[in-house]
Formats: structure tokens, sequence, C-alpha cells
């Protein structure tokens, strides 16, 4: 059986600070998080472990048959290795696996930031219609989902990327994007939690420009766990990937001081 993959970058100075897990989104794995969110939060004296969930980054031949709950079980193992109290940073799917995760697990988490993360419940059919506005996008993820290669122009077509990114990252980024269990992609539209205020503190973080999960979505989740959202301008879906990732890093790096994290 697949099992999970969980990479420590520790930390690039004297000062320690609480350990960050982050949580990849759909189709995606823990290398989408090296390029720069990785060095960013190692020099600010975070070790960083980055999460591939079962399936993702190496054998798929069971991808099909693991669910959010498995998903979830990765997330909580994860913490377990990590030894101790860590920030959970969950993308997208991530999002929606690190809030299934915080009520099973709260002991464990010292703080939650939910980036461009699906919210619980189902899209409104004004952000179906606007993702369905983009027909070439979709017609991309309906490629990788099929497991056919794409080229660095149909990648960087992608719902996640909108089309933001250089050539050559937009190349790398095709290299380890890939299907997503079928599984999983069935159960996302039923996700939903208790919600309510969290004995630790959380931030949901976002892009107006998001096609997948904009303001509202955004304003929504907030409203769920009696939180704070922040939208930034700009940025495509993966922000932390977006030519202006910096934003959302430094957006993440402020709020975690606000909180001595």
């Amino acid at each position: 059986m697949s099992s999970y993959q969980l990479r420590r970058h520790p930390h690039q100075n004297n000062q320690t600070r609480t350990p960050l897990l982050l949580v990849h989104g759909i189709c995606h794995s823990g290398q989408c998080w090296e390029p720069h969110y990785v060095p960013f939060f190692t020099e600010r004296g975070h070790d960083v472990y980055t999460l591939s969930l079962r399936g993702h980054g190496g054998e798929r031949d069971q991808l099909d048959q693991y669910g959010l709950d498995d998903y979830v079980d990765d997330v909580l193992a994860a913490l377990v290795q990590i030894h101790g109290k860590a920030v959970l940073i969950g993308h997208s799917m991530g999002g929606a696996l690190v809030q299934k995760a915080m009520s099973r697990a709260s002991e464990q988490v010292a703080a939650a930031i939910l980036l461009a993360s699906m919210v619980p419940g189902s899209m409104t059919a004004r952000e179906k219609l606007r993702l369905l506005r983009k027909p070439r996008s979709l017609l991309a993820l309906k490629r990788l989902l099929g497991g056919k290669a794409l080229t660095p122009a149909q990648t960087n077509r992608l719902p996640f990327l909108d089309g933001r990114l250089s050539e050559q990252q937009a190349a790398d980024a095709a290299q380890w994007l890939q299907p997503e269990s079928k599984k999983a992609l069935g159960e996302l539209g039923s996700f939903t939690t208790p919600g309510g205020a969290q004995p630790f503190p959380l931030l949901v973080l976002g892009s107006r420009q998001d096609y997948l999960f904009g303001a509202s979505a955004l304003q929504r989740t907030a409203a769920h766990y009696q939180s704070e959202a922040i939208i930034l301008e700009q940025g495509c879906h993966d922000l932390m990937l977006d030519p202006d990732w910096a934003s959302s890093a430094i957006c993440i790096a402020q709020w975690l001081d606000q909180h001595a994290l």
C-alpha cells in the first residue's frame, strides 16, 4: 500500500520557531511548496515539513481507492512525526484536510492557515459559472485528471495557475502535477465541518483573482470559523507558485509574528 511522504526542511538561522506542516491540494504534491515557501520560511527560523499525500509524488497504482479520510489520516500521522505542536497550512483540498484534521487533533495544532482553501459546503452557482467561462482551462484540467501529459502552455492554462507562470516555471510544474483520486474528488462536493471558533488562531487567506475560491468563498470560510479573512488583490489559486508568491508568504509571516509562532 502506498503511504504518505513527509520531508523535513530544517530552519536556516539560530532562531527556532514553531514548525510548519504544509498540506497540498488536488493534483499536487509536496513539491509545490519547494520553489518559494520552503526557503522563505526556513530562513525565518521555522522547520518546514512538506507532506505528499499517499498516491502523490510516488506510487499511484491505488490512487483511486483513497478518500478524504485516508488523506486526513496522513495529516494526523505527519503531526505525530513532528513531535509537538505545529502550524498547519493547507492549500485548496489541503485546506479541507486541515479543517477535518484540526478537530481530531486540536491539542497538536498551534495554529491553522487555510490558503485558497475549499469552503465547507459546495461552490455557489455563480462561482461554478465563473469557472465555466474558461473552457480551455477546464480542458487542461480534464487532461490532467485523465493522466495525460501536459505541455507547459497547457499546464499554465490550468485553473490553479491561470496563465501566470513563465514557460520554464510551467514546465517545472508539469513534471510533478498528476491525476487525483476519483474517490476523493467525489467526496469533495459534500465536504463540511461543524465550524465555530477554534481553540487556536486560524487565518483564511486567498486572492480575489482566484477562479476557484475567490473573495466570496474566503469570506464564507472565515465566517464558518468565526475568524478573519485576508484577501489579496492579485494572485492565482496556487499562491505558493504565483509570480507574486511573496505577498502571501509575507502576509503569513506577519500573522505568525502577531501570534508569536
